[in-house]
């Protein structure tokens, strides 16, 4: 319904077609000031539903002088053996890194004070894909130990040898000790 004033009502929640215009469906959201040793988002939110996802969070660290680690999930577990690569570009400084077990979300260490911690956002791509590997692209912000602001740009993923892995999930953590308070939302890419 669309009133007099142009505010526009629905009697329902609208739904998308796969032909339709696209836009991002709300999957998961969580904010929590629970210590945690990770967050986990699992193939609940992570299928054959969505070929693409978005994703935003900050987390603030219970440790200082640490570093903020993606790590993607295959069949239910996270990937190790130093499937994932990336490239971390922050200002003049650079990050390449062919053969790791994460993604790094950092440059420097992040510092663990009120106001610190790394606030991201991410789209995950071909996720379905038995062709093409799993891939991020996104942007981050962080803050030293010393609280300067540091931001950067990311791009990572599955190793082009792994391009038949499909993933289904993916795992925040810290490189010591647990993340205190965070917040997070996964959007499917329609």
């Amino acid at each position: 319904a669309i009133s007099s004033s142009g505010v526009v009502t629905f009697s329902q929640a609208p739904v998308f077609s796969a032909g339709g215009a696209g836009g991002l469906q709300l999957l998961f959201s969580q904010a929590t000031a629970t210590d945690a040793a990770s967050i986990d988002i699992d193939d609940t939110y992570i299928n054959s539903t969505y070929d693409s996802y978005y994703v935003v969070g900050n987390v603030k660290m219970a440790t200082d002088a640490v570093q903020c680690y993606l790590k993607l999930k295959s069949s239910g577990s996270i990937v190790t053996g130093s499937k994932h690569g990336y490239d971390n570009n922050n200002g003049g400084n650079g990050d390449l890194v062919n053969s790791a077990d994460f993604i790094k979300f950092n440059y420097s260490t992040i510092g663990n004070a009120v106001g610190e911690g790394v606030q991201f956002h991410f789209y995950m791509h071909n996720v379905n894909s038995t062709i093409y590997p799993t891939f991020i692209t996104g942007a981050y912000k962080t803050a030293h130990t010393d609280g300067q602001p540091e931001g950067g740009f990311v791009a990572g993923g599955f190793r082009a040898q792994y391009y038949a892995l499909v993933c289904n999930g993916f795992n925040l953590s810290s490189s010591s000790g647990e993340l205190d308070t965070h917040s997070i939302k996964v959007y499917g890419v329609v």
